[in-house]
């Protein structure tokens, strides 16, 4: 049987679980440190050499690492075009920005954090497109690094909508569903259809996502008046 949004285990139910899952800054700190040491590596020889000399072995060289770590880290080259990417995710500040949706006691103020956090990220891409393409990274490359991005993202929304929202779902709305809503409205795909080709400012991007999303999940209670 489907559960509902009464049903979903209550915010200090999965507060055991928070800790285990996201509740590790200082570790997750010094992981983006190394996240952000490779990537800078990877980014030198890309400028300085192209994709085709960017291999493993000389990014482990210039960042002064095992190749093992970069392996561990990042899975693959084309891993490491991902982190490119989306590098902004590995900064101090957007960390912080993580943190607090993680920890706000409100659903709203919840969906607030995130959505900035997914306009962050769109926006930034536009400078990673422009070095991977200088880079001689051609366009079926590039869209395999965003169906890697796009995987991770999938991967990793479940279990934040989970922490985030548990509890919280409007009535008659399963986790699975809220989940569901909450990757595919966040989308890239979305955002370079408003903001791109619609030409929408990002700030109206974000004031609309936030009302699609705190009005489509959130329960009366949880919900702005």
């Amino acid at each position: 049987m489907t559960k509902t949004g009464r049903d979903q285990p209550k915010p200090d139910a999965i507060s055991q679980n928070r800790t285990r899952s996201y509740r590790s800054p200082l570790r997750e700190r010094r992981a983006n440190a190394t996240r952000r040491k490779i990537a800078a590596a990877a980014e030198c020889l890309l400028v300085s050499s192209g994709y085709a000399d960017m291999t493993v072995k000389a990014i482990a060289r210039e960042a002064g690492v095992a190749q093992q770590t970069v392996y561990a880290v990042f899975g693959s080259k084309r891993g490491i075009l991902a982190a490119l990417l989306t590098r902004i995710v590995y900064e101090d500040e957007f960390t912080e920005l993580v943190e607090r949706a993680l920890d706000s006691a409100s659903a709203y103020e919840s969906l607030r954090f995130s959505v900035s956090l997914t306009r962050r990220v769109y926006e930034s891409e536009k400078e990673g497109h422009t070095l991977l393409r200088g880079a001689g990274v051609l366009d079926l490359e590039l869209a395999r690094v965003e169906e890697e991005c796009e995987a991770r993202r999938r991967e990793h929304t479940a279990p934040y909508v989970a922490h985030i929202l548990s509890g919280r779902l409007r009535p008659g709305m399963s986790l699975q569903t809220a989940q569901d809503l909450f990757w595919t409205l966040t989308s890239r795909d979305i955002y370079r259809m408003l903001v791109h080709d619609r030409k929408w400012t990002a700030d109206a991007y974000e004031r609309w996502l936030l009302h699609l999303l705190a009005s489509a999940l959130l329960g009366p209670e949880d919900a702005p008046s």
